[in-house]
């Protein structure tokens, strides 16, 4: 008889780890799930702020440039309000959620500049409505001979702008019927032949 209670007494403890170890596993697994969720709900949470943030540095930016509207007229510059780059600021806790960002160099900042695009050269402008413009060929030149490049490249550029541009619909016409002439169509309710 105790060669059987000893053996059963083994056969509990096992059975009684195997279930300690299941449960161990499902309590991990129930802690883990946790854990994404709440990291899920971080995560979202902060995406928010991100988008109020952005929101936010696009009305600025509305406001700077409203204001240097009315303010200096026609002419910009690189010397007006709107130009002063936004130096790097830091974030205060309230406006990244609340997050504790430990140490310097992981600091919430947020910094930028407002660019001229319209400043820069830009290629499709050298063809307005499917003619070529002079004002804009002479400043592409002028920007190859900074660069040392060849001033045909100006040439070949625009013929293929304007090769790339849609016909005109008198050229279109022409190039349907054949002829070099226009036809004139008859009115909806004239008399035809």
């Amino acid at each position: 008889m105790r060669r059987d209670s000893r053996h059963e007494r083994g056969a509990a403890i096992v059975s009684v780890l195997v279930l300690v170890s299941i449960a161990t596993l499902l309590v991990a697994s129930l802690f883990w799930r946790q854990h994404l969720a709440t990291r899920s709900v971080q995560n979202r949470f902060a995406s928010a702020q991100l988008r109020w943030i952005e929101t936010a540095v696009l009305d600025w930016a509305a406001v700077v440039l409203r204001s240097d509207q009315s303010s200096s007229g026609q002419v910009d510059h690189l010397q007006e309000t709107w130009a002063v780059p936004v130096a790097e600021t830091r974030l205060d806790e309230t406006v990244t959620a609340g997050a504790r960002i430990s140490g310097s160099t992981r600091s919430a900042l947020i910094a930028g500049q407002i660019f001229d695009a319209q400043g820069r050269l830009n290629l499709s402008n050298l063809v307005h409505e499917g003619k070529p413009v002079e004002k804009q060929a002479a400043a592409f030149r002028r920007l190859l001979a900074l660069l040392g490049l060849p001033p045909e490249l100006e040439s070949t550029l625009t013929r293929r702008l304007l090769e790339s541009y849609p016909a005109p619909a008198a050229a279109a016409d022409q190039g349907a019927g054949g002829a070099t002439g226009s036809a004139a169509v008859p009115a909806a309710g004239s008399a035809g032949a």
